[in-house]
């Protein structure tokens, strides 16, 4: 959604950016640590018995709220659509808005009518509109005034909001409050419920934002912050803090959203680092056939941004450049390629498939969770002049921040990933996306949501990658906590 070019420069601008072995799972023993010794030597202290009825009281108000999802669409194939997108139902009456899923920013928004530089069209299947306060009898400005807003601004003016992403993208407007549809697990078309949702309406979009290759209403971002879809519904009752994404990648694309607790087995997790605006971990190694990666961050500087960020509004994977150059060691050690300079990319003409001859890639992370990348994963197939090519969907780490590494859709497809916030902490588990996932529901038994596939995308050249991960809000004015 930018020029077709794919030269690293665009990211220079970002400030801030399984096969599983029984090992890999969080070790939860230190919470009973103490208790567990005292079952053996007498009986259970009173504060024992606190700290088993909270903990109890805590999953019981998990199980007590609800759950919701989204239809989606959109591909991890950069050369059908590289990116994921959602379909909302906002206001009254409900009308149909299309947004990116983007795990590395907060706040939702959408082009509004009176938009100057927003897409009216898009290649990917889908019809935009612009959101058109005055059509809905539930939508309202926020004012100065509201706890959401915390912009220097005059009392009885709107709050106004400037987001900037990592591919030099902006979107800038006032936040309004309106009524969001939430779907029915068992039929996503139905609606089950709503909730006031506080959103960006944007009356300015820049750089990739105005192409129609990928164009869409707007953005979802699902960050951490109080303006995030995920923490608004949880602090209306309405859900918990979790959420997950099941990103189909091997077929027609689309997946599974769900805003709610999943009941799937044989995820690994791996804690969340602690005061992080993104969904950064702590990554410990980088294995191709069992040989580790090179990867040093003792050189990072004060203030830069390092760790490992879960970003699905990325499409590829960035690592730092010595990792990068061991990593195509590895993986070619007597394979000839050769570098694109107009895609910039690393490619080679290959017949065959790439799974039988590659190694699998394999990250490591705090608490011993392994997320493995197999070759079909991390080349890209295209078409280019006769040749028809693979090239090396992972990238060197922007120069702003060239210790930081970002796991994009190339990694987070065909695997369900759990974004656990209560717990502060980040699972996932090799899944077939164009099945269904079982969720917890307050009112029955757990409920299958099964995948959807929306939209379907018309791409005639290769776009440009997306990188959507929100800067370090230096022009971000609202709340992040």
């Amino acid at each position: 959604m930018a020029s077709c070019m794919l030269a690293l420069g665009f990211l220079m601008k970002l400030l801030f950016a399984a096969s599983v072995s029984a090992s890999s799972y969080l070790r939860l023993q230190h919470k009973y640590t103490e208790l567990a010794g005292s079952s053996k030597h007498g009986p259970m202290t009173s504060s024992h018995f606190e700290h088993v009825h909270s903990h109890d009281v805590l999953r019981q108000r998990r199980h007590l709220l609800g759950a919701t999802a989204f239809p989606l669409g959109g591909s991890a194939d950069p050369t059908t659509a590289g990116l994921y997108f959602t379909e909302l139902q906002i206001g009254t009456p409900a009308a149909s808005y299309f947004a990116q899923v983007d795990t590395g920013s907060d706040v939702l928004w959408l082009g509004c009518a009176s938009c100057r530089n927003c897409p009216t069209k898009s290649n990917l299947g889908v019809k935009l509109r612009p959101y058109d306060p005055s059509d809905s009898e539930t939508s309202s400005e926020l004012s100065c005034t509201a706890s959401l807003c915390t912009t220097r601004c005059v009392a009885g003016n709107p709050c106004l909001y400037q987001l900037a992403y990592g591919d030099g993208s902006t979107s800038e407007g006032y936040l309004v409050q309106d009524v969001l549809e939430l779907p029915s697990l068992k039929n996503l078309t139905v609606s089950a419920d709503s909730a006031n949702l506080v959103f960006g309406c944007a009356v300015s979009a820049s750089g990739g934002l105005q192409k129609r290759d990928q164009a869409l209403d707007g953005i979802l971002g699902l960050g951490q912050s109080n303006l995030s879809l995920v923490l608004q519904l949880a602090n209306q009752k309405k859900t918990p803090q979790t959420f997950a994404h099941c990103l189909e990648g091997e077929g027609k694309g689309g997946g599974i959203l769900v805003i709610g607790e999943v009941n799937e087995s044989g995820l690994s997790y791996t804690p969340l680092r602690s005061n992080q605006l993104h969904y950064n971990v702590n990554l410990k190694s980088i294995q191709v056939n069992g040989q580790p990666i090179q990867w040093d961050q003792s050189s990072s500087t004060s203030g830069e941004i390092t760790g490992t960020i879960f970003d699905s509004g990325t499409t590829l994977a960035y690592i730092p450049e010595a990792s990068y150059l061991d990593l195509l060691q590895q993986v070619f050690p007597t394979q000839s390629i050769q570098h694109l300079s107009d895609l910039d990319l690393d490619c080679f003409v290959y017949h065959g498939s790439v799974d039988d001859e590659f190694p699998t890639v394999i990250f490591t992370f705090e608490s011993g969770a392994t997320l493995r990348v197999y070759p079909r994963d991390y080349f890209i197939q295209l078409e280019y002049g006769k040749d028809t090519l693979y090239c090396m969907g992972f990238q060197i780490s922007p120069s702003g921040s060239p210790h930081l590494i970002i796991l994009g859709d190339m990694i987070l497809k065909d695997k369900l990933v759990v974004y656990d916030l209560e717990n502060q902490r980040i699972g996932w588990v090799d899944f077939n996306c164009s099945s269904h996932v079982t969720v917890m529901t307050s009112t029955g038994p757990p409920t299958e949501v099964f995948s959807t596939t929306i939209g379907s995308a018309h791409v005639d050249h290769f776009p440009a990658l997306r990188l959507t991960t929100a800067l370090s809000m230096l022009f971000f004015l609202l709340l992040i906590v």
